[in-house]
């Protein structure tokens, strides 16, 4: 270093920046309870659920099963006995 220089200051360009990852679990929403007061808060629960976990990145077919086993037992019988 040269009289008066300063030393470099600040990253390398060579060294990437560190970044921090963090990261959480998304439990789904209670189950489902068929209570027709309880539908708007379950219904914004799963939405939050959505949108926490790409939900709405996942293919139609995976959709629906998270749907149904967010929804519970009751549910995942009602759909069966549609089925078949």
């Amino acid at each position: 270093m040269a009289d008066g220089e300063q030393p470099h200051v600040g990253r390398s360009s060579q060294v990437p920046p560190q970044v921090s990852v963090v990261s959480y679990q998304v439990s789904a929403p209670e189950n489902f309870t068929f209570k027709v007061e309880e539908w708007k808060i379950w219904i914004r629960c799963f939405e939050s659920f959505e949108k926490a976990t790409g939900f709405d990145e996942m293919s139609g077919e995976n959709q629906v099963n998270t749907l149904i086993y967010s929804m519970g037992d009751k549910t995942n019988d009602i759909f069966a006995n549609m089925a078949g």
